[in-house]
This record gives C-alpha cells, sequence and structure tokens, in this order.
C-alpha cells in the first residue's frame, strides 16, 4: 500500500489516486459505530462507566459525514458535472437500498409483540420520510440530502476559493451555536423542542464536518503537509480534547444529576472539538498507517471492512437484536465488560459473514448498493492480482459508511 501523504492537488483531468488512509478511517468508524449499539444494549441505562465510554465514542457519525463531505469533493473536485446523471446514479445506489432496508426494519419492529399499532403501509410512510424504521437508517436521509444539495456546496466552496479559512470559522462558529441552541432546550420545550426529534436527520446539524472533509480534499497536499510535520501536536489536541469530554461527563452526573443517556448526548458543545481532533488523529494515523502498511491479514481484514462498510452499517443493527433475543449469555450482572466484549464478537462476526455471503449474490446490488462481488480477500489465499488491483483502483463511492 503506497504512502498519499504527497497526493497532488486533484485537477479536472487528473487520475484520482486511492487514498488508503480514507479506508483506515472508514473501517475504524464503522466498528466504533458496532461498538457504541452493542455498549448502549448490553448495559443498564444507568451505568456511568458505559455512558462515558460511549461519549467518548459518539464521533463516529461526525467522522463519516467528514468522509462523506472528502470523498464527494476528491472525486468531483470540478463543477463541470452533468448533475441529472450525478443524482441518478448516486440517489440509485442508496434510495434502494434505504427502502429495502426500512421496510425490513418495519416488519421487525412491528412483529407480532412489539406493540405497534399502526398500520404495517403507514408506518412504512413514515418511517421512509423520517428515517425512523430503526436507529440507525437516518444516516442515509442526511446522505440523501447532501446528495441533492452537491451543487450548492460545490458553488461554495468554489466561490469562496480564497476565503477557506474564514469560511471554515464560519462554520465553526455556527456548529457551536447549533450544538448550545440543541442543548440549552433538551428538555423538549419551545420552538426548538419541536424540532428536536428531527435534529439527527437534518444535515445542517453536521454542516461543520461535511464542510472540513470539502477543504480537506480541496487543499490534500496541505492537509497531508500538516499531519506528517505536527504528528503529536495532533496526538495532544486529541488527548486534551478526550479529557475533557470526560470531565464534561463526569460535571454533568455529580453536579447536574443527569442521567448516563442525556450526558453523553452527541449534540453537545464539547463534542465539536472533540470530533474535529478524532478526525486528525484518525486521518493522521491513517496516513502513517498507509505508508508503511504492508500486504497480510492486517490489511487485508481492513480492506475488508471499508470496503463492505455501508452493508455492515446496514445490517448490524439486525444482527444485534438477533443476538440479544436469541442467544442467552449469562454475564450480564458478573462482568458487563466481557459481556459486551462477546456481544461485541459475535455481532461483528455474523454481520461480517452475511455481508460477504450477500455480496456474493446479485442482490448486493439492492441491499448494499453494489455489484455483487465479493472483495473480502483476506478470507481466501494470498493473490497477488487482487492486491495489485487494490493499490491502483480509484477512490469510488462517496457514502461516508461506503
Amino acid at each position: 500500500m503506497p504512502s498519499t501523504s504527497h497526493t497532488p492537488e486533484i485537477g479536472k483531468n487528473q487520475a484520482k489516486i486511492h487514498l488508503y488512509q480514507i479506508d483506515f478511517i472508514r473501517a475504524l468508524t464503522v466498528l466504533g459505530v458496532i461498538m457504541v449499539h452493542v455498549i448502549f444494549f448490553t448495559n443498564p441505562p444507568n451505568s456511568s462507566d458505559a455512558g462515558a465510554v460511549i461519549m467518548l465514542l459518539h464521533y463516529t457519525r461526525e467522522v463519516f459525514l467528514f468522509l462523506t463531505g472528502f470523498v464527494l469533493f476528491y472525486t468531483y473536485p470540478s463543477r463541470s458535472i452533468a448533475w441529472p446523471v450525478f443524482w441518478r446514479r448516486r440517489f440509485r445506489l442508496i434510495a434502494i437500498p434505504y427502502i429495502l432496508w426500512t421496510l425490513i426494519y418495519a416488519y421487525i419492529s412491528t412483529y407480532p409483540g412489539f406493540g405497534q399499532a399502526l398500520p404495517f403501509a403507514h408506518r412504512v410512510l413514515i418511517d421512509l420520510l423520517q428515517g425512523t424504521a430503526w436507529y440507525h437508517l437516518y444516516y442515509l436521509l442526511i446522505t440523501m440530502q447532501i446528495y441533492l444539495l452537491f451543487p450548492a456546496f460545490q458553488w461554495l466552496i468554489d466561490r469562496t476559493r480564497r476565503h477557506h479559512r474564514l469560511l471554515f470559522v464560519l462554520s465553526l462558529a455556527l456548529e457551536l451555536a447549533l450544538m448550545l441552541w440543541y442543548q440549552a432546550d433538551r428538555a423538549g420545550g419551545g420552538l426548538v423542542g419541536s424540532f428536536m426529534p428531527y435534529r439527527d436527520m437534518a444535515f445542517f446539524s453536521y454542516q461543520l464536518y461535511l464542510l472540513a472533509g470539502a477543504l480537506a480534499a480541496t487543499h490534500l497536499p496541505k492537509l497531508d503537509e500538516i499531519v506528517k510535520l505536527h504528528r503529536r501536536v495532533v496526538i495532544v489536541a486529541w488527548t486534551l480534547s478526550s479529557l475533557a469530554v470526560l470531565s464534561t461527563y463526569i460535571l454533568s452526573r455529580e453536579e447536574f444529576h443527569v442521567s448516563p443517556v442525556i450526558a453523553s448526548m452527541v449534540f453537545q458543545p464539547i463534542m465539536v472539538p472533540y470530533c474535529l481532533a478524532t478526525i486528525l488523529l484518525l486521518y493522521s494515523q491513517g496516513s502513517l498507517w498507509a505508508k508503511n502498511v504492508r500486504v497480510g491479514m492486517g490489511q487485508r481484514a481492513l480492506a475488508g471492512l471499508s470496503h463492505h462498510s455501508f452493508g455492515l452499517y446496514l445490517i448490524h443493527p439486525l444482527i444485534l437484536y438477533a443476538v440479544l433475543g436469541d442467544f442467552d449469555i449469562p454475564l450480564t450482572p458478573y462482568w458487563p465488560i466481557l459481556h459486551s466484549a462477546l456481544v461485541f464478537s459475535l455481532t461483528l462476526s455474523i454481520s461480517y459473514l452475511a455481508v460477504w455471503l450477500i455480496a456474493l449474490t446479485p442482490i448486493s446490488w439492492y441491499l448494499m448498493g453494489r455489484p455483487g462481488k465479493s472483495t473480502l480477500s483476506f478470507l481466501r489465499p494470498l493473490q497477488w492480482r487482487y492486491h495489485l488491483r487494490l493499490r491502483t483502483r480509484p477512490l469510488s463511492g462517496s457514502r461516508g459508511t461506503e
């Protein structure tokens, strides 16, 4: 795997260099998503320790939004795009899986005994509009909003090319203001209270991270230079921001007697610098990994995780639901850490196998937005032909979880 720390500025007619640090970030982030959900459902709601860990893992959606902005602007640096073709291709790749997974999860949640009284068709319609068939499908609605508004984002980046620092500062100020606004009315009253149920699925709740990804792709050589020269500074910044997050969590719990679920909410001002520091840390370590990685089990596993992260994101809640419902694991009262680790391992392994099997079939295109061809080569003997193809393929797709 070659280093991309000196990737040139991408022009209109230049070939795209595959950025393996993006694979690194995407793979670790989808693991973080699964871990958040596992910890949440394998620990009691009043567990302070679980809440603290979840709060530290609540960078995942912001990182995925960063990746979405990054990959879009890396793949489409020029404004000379046939927008109807772009929209048709992008919406086809995400809308069909969204509809099918909404049907699957809506059926599960309205299955007899779950307490759902609305007619199934009515429930599906509501879920399609709000992304509420299951707790993770809102992200696909956000992605479709970004695809729809991508021409406006591209116009903004192009027109402010000489003022990108100012643009980032303004976006940062807006994000902090939004977090303060959300946090101030989290009890549910007033105008904000009526909007609260929909804030997770609104793209502007994450506009900073989308913009950060766009600017990172636009100024990629500068970003690579910064993370190379200031790798230790990035680590220190992430450490300090992590301590600040934990301090805020402890303050909320001890002084204001807030529940762990509320104290670990993602929409808090302190999460903004923490998420930005985490993005820089992941990119920095991903660049280092991309420079020094060698062919092996770890490299192929990471490539598989990255390539199928969208499928893993979509299917893992279904597997987790089955694991928690069908497996009797008598560890919770005695060793919650081991319990969570076991459930995580089962959920990840079964989800991985399910995605791999789906990827071998024609339905992969409908369920995961990818053609039915598996590239999980670490399940096969080492093939240099595959490795060489993996090294030279372009960066494809624009979903953060893709």
